[in-house]
């Protein structure tokens, strides 16, 4: 009798214990949701987002076929705080606009409000704001400080850019204009002293660390036209736009910004020790050595090299 009563108590125990494991492990959401909005999300747990690949660091196509950058990051984190299962399709710009026009996709991770518009779309609250800045060698010749300071020189950009194109227009004919089809392109330009600078945007610097244009440095940026950026939503769905705004205000105004940020912008300065200072002044110039290996190392006709 006893011996019965243990065991039925024990698999009480056990049904128990399973049970809130299970529950400890499900995807419900951590934010407070209204019944309408509930509902919406259990009858769509899977939502398709879009972006595309040349827009580093806000997306970053891993070689292993994996993605990783700005917006990478902080929609991981609105999965873990609204519970929805989020797929991912990259693809070339044009592509992504004309499915997110078809609905084929379900959210463009981020756009511009005019982008945002055309396309019928809802935008949730702003993400990150987007401004230009010039980028120059540092053994330059002339200052900029004000936007007339371009007059007479060579500018590289991003072809198709728009706020580029806005910023750049009041001086445009006094200018030299040379469009690329990627900003590493831009730069390299600029790194082969083939224009004097390179307009792109604030978060255009994480390409200087990864391909190592380490001669060239942003000197100034125009602040006073900055553009918002937020995620947008096929207009037909309120709900998501609600319940994304709910769970960015979850994770924290701040926290977004630290995760925008932390993929563009320089940590603290480098502390060195006494010696260390010493030997870099009595050693200003280093000699590396590499085979010339595209796309590693590029030589140019003129014999200039460049990395990617």
């Amino acid at each position: 009798m006893n011996l019965n009563l243990l065991r039925i108590l024990t698999g009480v125990v056990l049904f128990i214990f399973f049970n809130n494991i299970d529950e400890g492990f499900s995807q419900e959401p951590a934010i407070k949701l209204s019944p309408q909005e509930q509902a919406w999300l259990e009858a769509h747990p899977s939502i398709k987002l879009g972006f595309n690949p040349n827009m580093e660091p806000l997306v970053i196509a891993n070689k292993d076929g994996t993605y990783s950058g700005n917006l990478i990051e902080l929609f991981d984190e609105l999965s873990g705080v609204t519970g929805i299962d989020f797929e991912i399709e990259i693809d070339k710009w044009p592509k992504i606009i004309e499915k997110a026009r078809q609905k084929k996709i379900d959210v463009l991770m981020a756009s511009s409000p005019p982008l945002a518009r055309s396309l019928g779309m809802r935008q949730t609250v702003p993400i990150y704001n987007s401004f230009i800045s010039v980028y120059a060698r540092k053994d330059r010749n002339f200052s900029v400080s004000r936007l007339e300071d371009l007059k007479g020189l060579k500018v590289a950009l991003l072809k198709g850019a728009k706020l580029t194109a806005e910023v750049l227009a009041p001086v445009r004919e006094h200018c030299t204009v040379f469009e690329l089809d990627a900003n590493i392109d831009a730069f390299s330009m600029t790194h082969q002293g083939k224009t004097d600078l390179t307009l792109a945007t604030n978060h255009d610097a994480y390409l200087l660390r990864k391909y190592m244009f380490t001669d060239i440095e942003a000197i100034h940026s125009f602040k006073y036209l900055q553009v918002e950026s937020a995620s947008a939503v096929r207009g037909d769905w309120p709900e998501l736009v609600s319940i994304i705004n709910k769970g960015l205000h979850a994770i924290g105004m701040d926290k977004v910004r630290n995760i925008i940020s932390k993929w563009t912008e320089f940590r603290g300065i480098l502390r060195l020790t006494p010696d260390e200072k010493a030997w870099l002044e009595a050693h200003p110039s280093i000699k590396l050595g590499w085979t010339d290996v595209e796309p590693r190392v590029i030589v140019s006709r003129d014999g200039t090299r460049s990395a990617r």
